[in-house]
């Protein structure tokens, strides 16, 4: 897995030698690709925060429609892929706060919208 901290949402990142992974969010993406505001919003029920950026790291928190995150300006990661918010096959992840502010988790990019 890959972490990048970027301010663009296109990315291309190297895989290993000879080949690489582009990464384009459409420009009318009604989800957060970057945590553009530092505050993000739950577009889902019962939305894991783990934590790391893979489905199987443990969930430290569940995040409900409509809660709201502090979140790492500009930081994300290409992490374990999932299936949430109307996108398959994502990879995106989100660095946020937990809300009781007592650790970092990440999220599922395509379920959170900047506010």
């Amino acid at each position: 897995m890959t972490m990048k901290t970027v301010s663009k949402i296109a990315l291309t990142v190297a895989l290993a030698p000879g080949m690489t992974l582009a990464v384009q969010a459409p420009a009318n993406a009604a989800y957060s690709t970057q945590c553009a505001t530092g505050t993000v919003e739950s577009l889902a029920n019962n939305l894991p925060i783990r934590a790391s950026y893979s489905t199987s790291a443990s969930v430290l928190e569940w995040g409900q429609m409509g809660d709201r995150f502090s979140c790492y300006r500009n930081q994300w990661a290409l992490g374990s892929r999932y299936t949430a918010c109307g996108v398959s096959q994502a990879n995106g992840w989100l660095h946020v706060i937990t809300n009781n502010g007592m650790s970092d988790g990440w999220a599922y990019m395509t379920c959170l919208e900047d506010v």
